[in-house]
């Protein structure tokens, strides 16, 4: 068993998240402390705005990879009952695109099902994993087709 994963605070969009929480936070203080009437569902309104949209992008890019013995699971570091477990010989395809700076790499796994094959966000596992997750997956024999890996190297 290997799991692929990066401590909570190294990923990009959790410094990012608590950035725009602080000035979101103080922005709101100010308000408040200012004469002006505002009212209770107007401030909690502004304060749903500020922070419902980073923390729902946030969810859907905290994704990390364990690779079983025969299985390979992505699980979500936020929410961890949000989990994807695809066998070895179900796999068809995986594509690891990683496009460099600040984006996030991520995973899609086509299956054999005729399901969709969905992405997942893999900020979780650490940049410097990724060529060892890709090499990994095609000593196993899958079909891995990884762009953006030269980067990391």
């Amino acid at each position: 068993m290997k799991i692929y994963r990066g401590s909570f605070w190294s990923g990009d969009s959790v410094h990012s998240f608590f950035v725009s929480y602080i000035l979101g936070s103080v922005f709101v203080v100010l308000l408040v402390r200012v004469e002006i009437d505002f009212s209770c569902l107007k401030i909690m309104g502004m304060l749903l705005v500020l922070y419902a949209f980073p923390v729902c992008l946030l969810l859907f890019s905290e994704f990390y990879v364990i690779e079983l013995d025969d299985t390979l699971v992505e699980r979500n570091a936020i929410c961890p009952f949000w989990t994807k477990k695809v066998y070895f010989k179900d796999i068809v395809k995986i594509s690891v695109v990683y496009l460099g700076g600040y984006a996030v790499p991520y995973m899609r796994i086509i299956a054999d099902k005729k399901k969709r094959a969905y992405r997942y966000y893999i900020n979780r596992v650490k940049r410097k994993q990724l060529p060892e997750l890709v090499a990994s997956l095609r000593k196993k024999g899958i079909d891995v087709d990884a762009r953006g890996m030269d980067m990391l190297k």
